[in-house]
């Protein structure tokens, strides 16, 4: 049994760059955060999330090269990119693929097991750049793969860094490793003075 439970917020900004996207029937998950004048970066987010999903399953690798083409075609030569986490459970076993600063997060009995680590650098000025991830004409898309053995009372958390970052963590971590679980407390504790839009998918192993 998986239970599943997810929300995508336009917080401060004018437009939700954010994007969602699942087949809970196939057990494939995926949040991606876009970035890109006008609508760029929605667009960018849907066009990679969607193709992710409809792919699935697959050779990872193989997929993200079909989604980086998606873009492309949608991109033409305006500069767009979105970041990428992706979740897809077979069985008692998880298979976890990023790129960028959207993060995935596994949680056993009270601890965080696993969480996915950043590409980003510090520019000369001290200014974070995303070092790896889908952008219009690019080859830095490849992600990270991580595989797992996952057991009944697993958590897993998929967001953009409008969920964690602003110093939010320290709150987020105390609502992930709490005895009572809600992934609603999750977002109503995002909401307060949020930064950026704020997008994630909770999935608890049953």
């Amino acid at each position: 049994m998986l239970r599943i439970n997810y929300f995508s917020e336009v917080g401060p900004r004018d437009k939700n760059e954010d994007c969602i996207a699942f087949d809970k029937y196939k057990s494939i998950f995926v949040v991606c955060d876009g970035m890109g004048g006008h609508d760029g970066g929605a667009i960018a987010s849907r066009t990679v999330a969607d193709t992710i999903v409809g792919e699935w399953p697959g050779d990872v690798n193989r997929i993200c090269r079909k989604a980086s083409e998606a873009l492309d075609a949608v991109a033409g030569n305006t500069a767009m990119g979105t970041t990428m986490a992706m979740v897809a459970i077979e069985g008692d076993k998880a298979t976890f693929a990023h790129c960028g600063d959207t993060r995935i997060y596994l949680i056993r009995d009270g601890r965080v097991v696993y969480q996915s680590v950043d590409h980003v650098a510090l520019t000369a000025v001290g200014d974070p750049i995303i070092t790896r991830g889908f952008f219009f004409h690019s080859n830095r898309y490849m992600p990270e793969l991580h595989a797992e053995h996952i057991v009944s009372g697993d958590r897993i958390l998929i967001c953009t860094d409008g969920v964690y970052g602003n110093g939010k963590w320290s709150s987020l971590l105390d609502l992930l490793t709490s005895e009572i679980y809600d992934s609603e407390n999750i977002r109503k504790s995002v909401s307060v003075n949020p930064h950026d839009n704020y997008s994630a998918i909770s999935l608890e192993i049953g």
